[in-house]
C-alpha cells in the first residue's frame, strides 16, 4: 500500500491487487479479510477485501447499513430471507457489482474460492435471524 499527502492537504492511498495482505479476521470462521481503509468498529466509511474458501456457507443475517460488494475473483452466491432458499439465489461473478441493503436478511455461500470487496459505514455488525446460521 502507498500513500500521498494531495495539494488540498488530505492523504491519498492506492492497494495494488497484488499487494494485498490478507491477513486472519478473528470475527469470522473460513474468510480471511483484509482491511483497506478505515475501520469497521468506528463509524465512518470503511473497505474490506474479503477471501471466502470454496465450500463457505453463512445463514440469514443482515447488518445495520448497506454495503456495496464487488467480487473480484470467483464466485459468490447470495440470495434474501430469514431462510435459505437456494434456488432464489443470485450467483455473482467477477466484476459483479452490488448493493445489500441494511436491515435486509441474506445468506451466502461459495462453492470455489473467491475475493470480495466490500464498502461500507462503521460501526458495523453481523446480526444472525437465529444461532443455526451463525458459522462459528
Amino acid at each position: 500500500m502507498s500513500s500521498r499527502n494531495d495539494s488540498r492537504g488530505g492523504r491519498a492511498i492506492a492497494v495494488l491487487l497484488g499487494a494485498c495482505v490478507i491477513a486472519a479476521w478473528t470475527s469470522l470462521v473460513g474468510p480471511a479479510a483484509a482491511v483497506l481503509y478505515g475501520d469497521q468498529n468506528q463509524p465512518g466509511p470503511f473497505v474490506l477485501r474479503l477471501q471466502y474458501p470454496a465450500g463457505y456457507r453463512k445463514g440469514p443475517h443482515y447488518h445495520p447499513g448497506d454495503a456495496q460488494v464487488t467480487v473480484l475473483s470467483g464466485s459468490y452466491f447470495r440470495g434474501y430471507g430469514h431462510r435459505v432458499d437456494e434456488t432464489q439465489a443470485f450467483r455473482l461473478t467477477p466484476g459483479t457489482f452490488s448493493v445489500n441493503p441494511g436491515g435486509v436478511a441474506h445468506y451466502e455461500w461459495t462453492t470455489e474460492p473467491a475475493i470480495l470487496e466490500v464498502h461500507a459505514e462503521g460501526p458495523w455488525r453481523t446480526i444472525y435471524v437465529d444461532d443455526q446460521g451463525n458459522p462459528r
